[in-house]
C-alpha cells in the first residue's frame, strides 16, 4: 500500500521532469520511508486523542522511531505484515500508557525504563539479512544509540522529578518497545545463522 503509493508519487515527479532517472530509487525510497512515518504518526495521534493522550502518544512515537532507526531489531518479511505489526504494537502501547497514566503507577515505568537501559546498550544495534552493517557502522549505531538512550533517560527522570507523569511513562513504553524489538532480532538472527550453518 505505502510502496505503491510511493511509486506512484516518484513516477508522477520522474514523468513532470523534477526527478532524473538515476535519481529514481532514492527518491522512491525517500518517499515510502517519510509516507511509513507519517502513516503510523497519524495513526498513534488518533489513538491518543481517542484515549485523551494525544501528547504522550506522540512523544512515545517520535522517540521510539529515533531509538529504533539506530538500534534496529526485527522486520517484517513483507510490507503488509509490517503494516499489521507496527500498527498493533502502537495501538498496544498507547494503551499501555493510558493505563499507566490512569493508574499513576511510578514503579513499573522505572522498571520498564531499566530493563530497556540494560537491553540497548548490551545488545544494540541489531541488524538484519537484508541489511548488514559493517564493523565500523556497528560502532557509529551503538554510539549513537547510547547517547540516545542517556538522553531519554536524563529527560524521562526529569519528567519523573516535576511530576509530568504522563510524559516519562510515555518515555518508558517507547524505550521498552525498542528494546523488545532488539530482543525479538537477536533471536530471530541467531536462529536464521544456526539454520544457515545446519543446511
Amino acid at each position: 500500500m505505502i510502496s505503491n503509493f510511493s511509486s506512484l508519487l516518484t513516477q508522477k515527479l520522474f514523468e513532470k521532469g523534477f526527478i532524473q532517472g538515476e535519481d529514481f530509487e532514492l527518491y522512491e525510497y525517500a518517499f515510502f520511508m517519510i509516507s511509513s512515518y507519517s502513516f503510523f504518526l497519524v495513526i498513534a495521534i488518533v489513538v491518543g486523542v481517542l484515549t485523551n493522550i494525544p501528547l504522550p502518544s506522540f512523544v512515545f512515537y517520535v522517540s521510539f522511531c529515533v531509538v529504533r532507526n539506530f538500534a534496529g531489531g526485527v522486520h517484517a518479511d513483507s510490507e503488509f505484515k509490517c503494516l499489521i505489526f507496527t500498527t498493533v504494537s502502537v495501538i498496544l502501547s498507547i494503551i499501555v500508557i493510558k493505563t499507566l497514566i490512569d493508574l499513576n503507577c511510578l514503579l513499573v515505568p522505572l522498571l520498564m525504563m531499566l530493563f530497556s537501559i540494560i537491553i540497548l546498550i548490551l545488545l544494540s544495534p541489531v541488524d538484519t539479512h537484508n541489511k548488514k552493517l559493517s564493523s565500523h557502522e556497528r560502532d557509529i549505531f551503538r554510539r549513537k544509540t547510547i547517547i540516545l538512550v542517556t538522553f531519554i533517560v536524563g529527560v524521562s527522570f526529569i519528567m519523573f522529578i516535576i511530576k509530568i507523569m504522563s510524559i516519562a511513562i510515555a518515555l518508558s513504553v517507547a524505550m521498552l518497545l525498542a528494546a523488545i524489538l532488539v530482543v525479538i532480532g537477536k533471536i530471530k538472527l541467531k536462529t536464521e545463522n544456526c539454520k544457515k550453518k545446519s543446511a
